[in-house]
């Protein structure tokens, strides 16, 4: 599973988006952060951020994944294109991506659910973690969170 989060500040157009890739047990094997500047809507920022995470997975050769998160919208725009018709444009590149996965599965999940996630996204600016990666395991200061949701799972 790849939990995806965001934490947008509207007046700076700061958006700091993460991902968490999870096993079948629940416990955390990978994850990433970014931030993106001059995102102007809440539209724009659930776009760019699980459009992010779509390409992320691509990358990195997943062939089998849900992508969870507070993404209800855009989901809807994937998977009923003809019923959201002004969204058009993201339809058809997240469509785009989508092609290069195998399997996946679009999982809509509140902010609890997700707080490991979304924690990773807050800490872009709200600690100054500005440097995006990718790596492995969970970050060391969010222990007890991850080693928690997993046993929730």
């Amino acid at each position: 599973m790849c939990n995806v989060a965001f934490d947008w500040d509207r007046l700076s157009k700061l958006l700091r988006v993460a991902w968490v890739v999870r096993n079948h047990r629940g416990v955390m094997s990978i994850h990433s952060r970014r931030a993106f500047s001059s995102i102007g809507s809440l539209e724009e920022v659930r776009f760019t951020t699980i459009l992010w995470a779509i390409e992320s997975m691509s990358s990195l050769h997943y062939k089998n994944i849900i992508f969870a998160g507070d993404f209800k919208d855009i989901f809807c725009v994937i998977l009923k294109p003809s019923q959201w018709p002004a969204f058009g444009y993201q339809a058809e590149e997240l469509k785009r991506l989508l092609a290069g996965i195998d399997d996946y599965k679009l999982r809509c999940v509140s902010k609890e659910e997700n707080r490991g996630a979304t924690f990773i996204a807050q800490s872009v600016s709200r600690q100054g973690r500005m440097q995006s990666y990718v790596a492995v395991g969970h970050p060391s200061w969010l222990f007890e969170v991850f080693v928690n949701e997993s046993r929730s799972l």
